[in-house]
């Protein structure tokens, strides 16, 4: 092996990307000119993995590489390892990562001004050697200016609870008739916001995800009319943590009933994800209702609805001791139920009907 550092003429000291091996050129007695290459082997017991991330980037189908595009790398803890540009002529790019003997899972994302940002999730096992991957993307332009009419432009922030932005979120757009994924949007590195188009007069399971978070969902349903709406919906993601809840708004039940129906199977799905990506999670899924009718009779609708959850949970292979189903009926409201007149209170009152999910160990 070479030795480096010497008393002798040592430059140019470049290190081979899987850290194993160090190249030198260095002006030493026996050389065979006046400055040769050494090659240095470094302890394997030392020398760290290296991932190699390469490929390229297409825009709308061209290589034309706007000038504001990133390349930024996040690792478990939110802090930027990698901040690049793609080669503005080919849209190509590469950048090394080191996970270390332990491995590690990155945040991948790809944006630039104007055109549909896209996040990746990229897990490097424990003890990896070193490797090459390759990732080739096709970045959509995002047509702010478009007002088809029977479309409708949905856009906004993801936070956390801190009221900080939280990039590279995912954004998936099921249709929950079929349960078919339409297409999956992020939210940009610098504020964590988002925007895309829907079309009018289709059932919508909006879910809002981020690696640590609870899902957050959102029904869109909105009747097929030619013209264009905006919603603007900013979303607070909360934490995978004791205490923490979310409102399950794609669980769809019939008037007074208890029988889950079909369009509820997305929702059904995710709670699924969740579990088995948290398997020693114990979650309460509580079930409400508005104040129409009997107390009694509420309260054993809403225990009825809850319990229906569970048993698809069950029935999707997440284990009972896990499950807790709750009917509060009416005693839980999270909006009025009645208008200042004392008429009912129609929007107030379709909030209260809803089943939540928290997680209670």
């Amino acid at each position: 092996r070479a030795p480096i550092n010497t008393p002798d003429d040592d430059i140019f000291y470049v290190q081979s990307a899987d850290g194993k091996r160090g190249y030198v050129s260095s002006v030493r007695k026996h050389g065979l000119g006046e400055k040769d290459i050494y090659r240095i082997d470094f302890d394997r017991s030392i020398a760290e993995p290296l991932t190699l991330l390469k490929g390229s980037l297409t825009f709308n189908g061209t290589n034309k590489t706007p000038s504001n595009t990133r390349i930024t790398v996040m690792d478990e803890e939110g802090i930027v390892v990698q901040d690049i540009k793609p080669n503005e002529k080919t849209g190509k790019y590469v950048m090394i990562l080191a996970p270390g003997i332990k491995g590690k899972t990155y945040s991948v994302n790809f944006e630039a001004d104007g055109y549909q940002p896209i996040s990746i999730s990229l897990v490097i096992p424990p003890n990896s050697s070193y490797q090459e991957i390759e990732k080739e993307f096709i970045l959509q332009m995002i047509n702010l200016e478009s007002k088809t009419l029977g479309t409708m432009a949905v856009k906004g922030i993801v936070r956390n609870k801190e009221g900080k932005s939280i990039p590279g979120a995912s954004i998936t757009l099921k249709d929950n008739t079929t349960g078919d994924l339409i297409e999956t949007f992020y939210t940009t590195i610098d504020s964590g916001s988002y925007y895309f188009i829907v079309n009018r007069g289709q059932n919508y399971n909006i879910s809002y995800e981020a690696k640590g978070y609870l899902f957050h969902s959102e029904n869109i349903n909105v009747p097929k009319v030619a013209e264009f709406g905006v919603m603007e919906k900013d979303v607070i993601l909360d934490k995978v943590e004791i205490g923490s809840k979310i409102v399950l708004n794609n669980i769809f039940f019939d008037s007074n009933k208890a029988t889950l129906r079909k369009e509820s199977s997305v929702e059904i799905d995710k709670l699924v994800l969740l579990m088995k990506e948290y398997p020693e999670l114990v979650i309460e899924v509580s079930g409400h209702t508005d104040s129409k009718g009997n107390d009694a009779t509420n309260m054993k609708l809403s225990q009825a609805r809850s319990q229906a959850v569970v048993n698809a949970l069950i029935k999707k292979g997440i284990k009972k001791q896990n499950l807790v189903a709750k009917g509060y009926g009416e005693t839980a409201p999270i909006a009025p139920n009645t208008l200042p007149n004392g008429k009912p209170d129609l929007k107030g009152m379709q909030q209260n009907r809803r089943v939540e999910m928290k997680i209670v160990k």
